[in-house]
């Protein structure tokens, strides 16, 4: 799992540097999407300088973001990239609640692993530890997290 994006984002742009997808998208819920052919995206971008920005800006920060995390992979412990990636989610997506902050996304173990470049096996410890700790718990199939406690510790 390279991202798991919010409604309205785009995915698919590095249409314009790769000849085959080196990456394949899958919905985990329904999902509209709108498809633009290589050749008509170079056709917007040479015509509009505020999508050509926008897009550079896209592009700039995908690129900063797989940086940082791989920057981490080396030089951090499998819990601290699973709090990280955890509160990630917390801010991309979570929805709070008077229980924490929901995480209204079916994600597995397996995900998680996937997502932090580790074993679902890893997760898994990590996640009885994290509940033990007070730091995460289940609702239903979703994931709720204590975010005060969780960057609390990270920081530690």
């Amino acid at each position: 799992i390279v991202h798991i994006l919010k409604n309205g984002a785009i995915l698919g742009e590095l249409l314009l540097s790769e000849e085959k997808r080196a990456f394949t998208a899958v919905a985990g819920t329904d999902v509209t999407i709108t498809v633009l052919s290589k050749g008509s995206l170079g056709d917007l971008l040479a015509t509009t300088p505020a999508i050509s920005k926008n897009y550079i800006r896209l592009l700039s920060k995908r690129l900063a973001k797989v940086e940082r995390e791989f920057g981490e992979f080396g030089h951090t412990w499998s819990y601290n990239r699973l709090s990280k990636v955890l509160l990630r989610l917390c801010e991309e997506h979570g929805k709070e609640t008077p229980k924490g902050t929901v995480i209204p996304s079916r994600l597995t173990h397996e995900d998680l692993a996937n997502l932090i470049g580790t074993t679902r096996e890893t997760v898994t410890i990590q996640m009885i530890r994290f509940r033990r700790m007070g730091l995460v718990k289940r609702l239903d199939r979703f994931l709720v997290v204590n975010k005060p406690r969780l960057v609390e510790f990270g920081r530690s």
